[in-house]
């Protein structure tokens, strides 16, 4: 999962201002979707199980 993120690493330490030797092994995308959209699955709802 790692491997997303190689190409953007050096970008993300000058926006976060980390020095070149440091890693970045982890990212987390926080906030609100740009566009609302529809379930993936068709779920049954809970009270037909």
């Amino acid at each position: 999962m790692l491997d997303r993120f190689f190409h953007v690493e050096d970008e993300v330490k000058k926006v976060l201002g980390l020095p070149k030797e440091a890693r970045v092994v982890s990212m987390v995308a926080v906030g609100y979707p740009a566009e609302k959209k529809e379930p993936v699955s068709k779920r049954k709802p809970l009270e037909e199980i």
